[in-house]
């Protein structure tokens, strides 16, 4: 493939490099999806990395080295770090182990929590995106977003490498104190079990089902030590979660 192919990358603020095709790139605020919408159309492929995140140098490289031609989604893992002196030790990988999922398996995956359902750590085709956009207002926005991409592409290969960088903070959203704001997942759970039960895809609504029970039991916990009401609408009891 060209290195001269266009790649979005969707980050923040400013203006950057790719140090794999040598072509100018826009750097955006993942959430800013108006400007996203009209900036990406114009752009072979996309790919989402947060502010505060690192990505490895061949992370672009080998990401779109792995874009054959009925591929649309490519994944690798994740590193996860708190201080930038822990990256010193990455080490490379002298042999990868690929993957490949097809529509159902990588939407099942993703619910059984074998592929992350967060955006970064993928490169994207483009046109497999098409009109899938993040909910306004929600917070784990991606549960309505990856499953629907990765199921919409043709082919989703994963790298058994960590090219993806991603920064924990003590005050994100799943490392601070529970609040029923955390039940957005849910409510984007059940929009992804809306349209795959729309496609009668059953194995992919199952998986999202025991995705949403896990959650719920999980929440049910963490409101009752935290003393956070539950919204009516998703309370179980304890003996139940």
């Amino acid at each position: 493939m060209p290195v001269t192919q266009s790649i979005k990358c969707m980050i923040c603020q400013g203006n950057c490099t790719s140090t794999y095709s040598k072509q100018p790139v826009r750097r955006l605020q993942t959430a800013d999806i108006t400007q996203y919408a009209k900036e990406a159309k114009d752009c072979d492929f996309i790919t989402f990395v947060d502010s505060d995140d690192v990505v490895n140098k061949a992370y672009l490289a080998k990401l779109l080295g792995a874009m054959h031609q009925n591929t649309d989604v490519a994944v690798c893992k994740f590193f996860y770090f708190k201080d930038d002196s822990e990256l010193i030790s990455r080490h490379e990988y002298e042999k990868v182990e690929l993957t490949n999922y097809d529509s159902e398996s990588i939407a099942v995956a993703i619910f059984g929590g074998r592929v992350s359902a967060g955006p970064c750590a993928k490169l994207y085709r483009t046109s497999v995106i098409g009109n899938v956009r993040f909910p306004v207002g929600k917070i784990h926005e991606d549960v309505a977003f990856t499953p629907i991409v990765c199921y919409a592409a043709r082919n989703t290969v994963c790298f058994d490498e960590e090219l993806y960088y991603y920064r924990q903070h003590s005050n994100s959203t799943t490392h601070s104190r529970f609040t029923a704001k955390r039940y957005d997942v849910i409510w984007t759970t059940d929009l992804c079990i809306r349209y795959f039960e729309s496609k009668g895809e059953v194995e992919i609504v199952k998986a999202a089902q025991k995705q949403k029970r896990y959650s719920l039991a999980t929440f049910a916990i963490l409101a009752c030590r935290d003393k956070v009401k539950v919204p009516a609408e998703y309370r179980i009891s304890l003996p139940k979660a």
